[in-house]
């Protein structure tokens, strides 16, 4: 009888659950944790229910975004997103605007550095540029050292300590409801330093293919907030938009209300109450 023949050796550890999905499922994946933290966003707002409802219902949906991989695994989804589309990062568009910006503005002293707060960071995208950036960045889970962890809607300064940049990059898609949406706005506004910046990065579905939003209403809502529309960039699926702190805020309400129509159409929205700004 002749020897028989040996397989090749073939390893059949799993890859971590976060590293299995394709570009595809990870962007189901991300849909699912966003339509998770908004039904969340929702209980946790609905006051006929009593407490213990609440608390119980947040519970289980916690629960849900756990088995599908947690916090953990959106952040390596929407990293295996941005290595599809020829590994490009928002603060790459960030970086040479600002740069831009710099230049042009002659009222800057000699080796001044910015002061930038990035919402929500998946990495330390603003290391390199120390020279000229001090970047503090937060998010409610860490992946890398160096990133604080910390809730925006509790973030807090003095007077002295606003920044000169605050970066919300596909962090306000993620908020679960349009008032915390408009909150969270609102407080970017009372972070900011006069004559400073807001950077955001939204799918660009929020804005073109929503029933209650399109950039018009947007730039209302944050001219209302102080701030206005300098410099805007479009990719195939990503709204960019920087925003400069002018003028003082006005005491708008902005209600969700329909601006357009369509069978495919999504709900995102903003809703911004003067009372809580």
């Amino acid at each position: 009888m002749g020897k028989a023949s040996r397989r090749p050796w073939k390893n059949n550890r799993k890859k971590p659950i976060t590293e299995q999905r394709s570009v595809k499922d990870s962007k189901t994946f991300i849909s699912e944790v966003h339509r998770l933290n908004q039904e969340v966003e929702k209980v946790r707002c609905n006051y006929r229910m009593t407490a213990l409802e609440r608390e119980a219902r947040i519970h289980i949906l916690r629960e849900k975004i756990e088995k599908l991989g947690g916090l953990t695994a959106y952040q390596h989804a929407s990293k295996k997103g941005e290595e599809h589309h020829g590994n490009f990062n928002s603060a790459k568009w960030i970086i040479s605007t600002l740069e831009a910006a710099r230049a042009e503005d002659t009222t800057l002293k000699k080796n001044r550095k910015f002061d930038l707060l990035d919402v929500g960071a998946v990495s330390l995208n603003y290391k390199k540029q120390e020279s000229w950036i001090n970047c503090k960045a937060i998010d409610l889970n860490p992946q890398e050292a160096g990133i604080v962890e910390c809730d925006f809607f509790q973030y807090k300064l003095e007077k002295s300590e606003l920044y000169d940049v605050i970066v919300l990059s596909l962090v306000l898609n993620f908020v679960g409801t349009p008032i915390r949406r408009g909150r969270m706005l609102s407080h970017c506004s009372q972070l900011c330093k006069a004559s400073g910046y807001l950077f955001l990065v939204m799918p660009l579905s929020c804005l073109e293919n929503s029933r209650y939003m399109n950039p018009k209403l947007l730039n209302e809502i944050m001219e209302s907030l102080a701030f206005r529309l300098v410099k805007e960039h479009k990719s195939r699926k990503l709204s960019f938009k920087m925003f400069q702190k002018v003028g003082k805020k006005q005491h708008k309400d902005f209600k969700k209300k329909k601006v357009f129509d369509g069978l495919k159409c999504n709900n995102f929205s903003i809703v911004l109450r003067s009372k809580t700004r």
